[in-house]
């Protein structure tokens, strides 16, 4: 039986001087048969399916290409011309909602065609009813503008501000972003702590000029040291209850903080670090109303010590429908860098059999929870800078929007493909979610270095991806 291995790259014909944009997309495809070979001089029947909606939704055009792989193994068609089926490729209202792009292959050159792929088309499509859309309005500056109700996103705003500072206090810390924090001014040789009172009969601590105080304490506890000017460096904190946590992963309590901070629990900055039952140690970071790891999931067991098998061969991973893990090319040295690449079987309660390969008290995200994430950093368009590292020696270089904003920190680690493949590091990050979409196929996000914005996918279950958890 031949497996079909289509990277597809899709993208509008460029306009013509003309006042209309031509009703085309270029498409390039290269095609893989038996063992992964490139398929090469071979005339080949690719199907085409405009889906509307969703991975699974109606289809509002679809139509037939026959044409020949060059000795690359490369086919060339555009997306308009082909021998139409159903739907009228120019009456497609791009402007209604989200598009999907189905594609079907008969190496044969026939009309007997399996599914290779269903992907989100990127926002380069649009362009397609730009001619005739409004803009939507201009975003204040600080703000990302707003879509019009109908017609072509909306001019970008200027970068905003992150959140309002905390009100400052004469001698106090640094604020929480976005809140009335214990916020100060730094003093000239340091940072000073609220001036802490009395304590009855507390041990008294070193209130040096650069130190800092303790708040009033409880019998018996002393104000922390202060830190010296020449050592001190931007930091970001969370507060939860009493509890102060420093980005570093380290953490102080301090009684009757809560009192003092409006929030019992945080929306942004890190959190505690968590362990797996290997060790591996990551940082979290909060996100709105969740809590997620800060680096990509490392283990080789489950939370109740069942391993999870390590598959090197390629056509044995080709096989599997049970749980696995690798290393991009199984080079051990991408580990502490993008962790561990996991087929969604490892990922799924129902394939695993209701086990769970993150920290105890945290999961895989469903989809849902996928959209709760994206929705709270501003939609599909902007999320994506928020979540990747600010980098171009991980990321390839202009890694579009990165900014980081959400201390989300994502890596392109690239994925392993059905066939055993190890493909994109550097270029894309891959993300399994819970949910299955249709027989085989689950959802994905994943991130691109060329594009700000962050999309979903629906991939073949025997691919290996990175895993992110999130809080219980």
């Amino acid at each position: 039986m031949k497996k079909i291995f289509v990277f597809v790259n899709a993208v509008l014909l460029t306009a013509s001087l003309c006042a209309q944009a031509p009703q085309k997309m270029s498409y390039q495809a290269v095609i893989r048969g038996e063992n992964n070979a490139l398929v090469v001089d071979k005339t080949i029947g690719i199907k085409i399916s405009i889906l509307q909606g969703s991975e699974t939704g109606s289809t509002v055009y679809s139509e037939l290409h026959s044409t020949m792989t060059n000795s690359n193994g490369v086919a060339v068609l555009s997306i308009g011309s082909g021998k139409n089926i159903s739907g009228d490729f120019a009456k497609i209202e791009w402007s209604k909602g989200s598009f999907f792009a189905k594609t079907e292959t008969d190496l044969a050159g026939g009309t007997n065609y399996k599914l290779t792929s269903v992907s989100e088309l990127m926002s380069v499509p649009y362009a397609l009813y730009a001619a005739n859309s409004q803009p939507g309005p201009k975003g204040d500056k600080g703000a990302t503008g707003l879509a019009g109700k109908d017609g072509q996103p909306g001019p970008k705003g200027e970068k905003g501000e992150t959140g309002l500072p905390g009100i400052a206090g004469k001698d106090g810390l640094p604020g929480i972003t976005g809140d009335v924090g214990i916020q100060g001014l730094a003093g000239k040789d340091g940072t000073k702590g609220l001036k802490g009172d009395k304590g009855d009969p507390g041990i008294q601590g070193p209130a040096g000029k650069n130190g800092l105080k303790g708040l009033k304490g409880d019998p018996g506890l002393q104000g922390l040291p202060g830190i010296k000017s020449n050592d001190q460096q931007k930091i970001s904190v969370s507060i939860y209850g009493d509890t102060l946590y420093l980005q570093n992963g380290g953490s102080v309590i301090i009684p009757g903080l809560s009192v003092l901070n409006h929030k019992t629990t945080p929306t942004s900055g890190y959190g505690p670090n968590i362990t797996d039952i290997d060790g591996n140690t990551y940082k979290t970071v909060y996100i709105g109303k969740q809590q997620w790891m800060a680096e990509n999931l490392k283990t080789t067991k489950f939370n109740d010590g069942t391993i999870i098998p390590n598959i090197i061969d390629s056509a044995q991973w080709m096989l599997l429908n049970t749980p696995a893990w690798s290393f991009y090319k199984n080079d051990i040295s991408n580990n502490a860098k993008y962790g561990r690449l996991y087929n969604w079987y490892a990922v799924s309660t129902i394939t695993n059999g209701n086990k769970n390969l993150c920290p105890t008290g945290w999961h895989a995200p469903s989809d849902s929870e996928l959209i709760v994430l994206i929705d709270y950093l501003g939609g599909k368009s902007d999320a994506g800078g928020k979540l990747k590292e600010e980098d171009t020696t991980n990321w390839i270089s202009p890694n579009v929007d990165a900014s980081n904003s959400s201390l989300f920190t994502a890596l392109p680690g690239g994925f392993r493909s059905f066939t055993g493949e190890y493909l994109t590091i550097r270029e894309r990050g891959h993300w399994w979610s819970t949910t299955e979409s249709f027989s085989n196929y689950s959802i994905a996000l994943y991130l691109y270095y060329g594009y700000g914005a962050v999309y979903k996918d629906v991939l073949n279950n025997k691919m290996g991806l990175s895993v992110r958890c999130l809080r219980d």
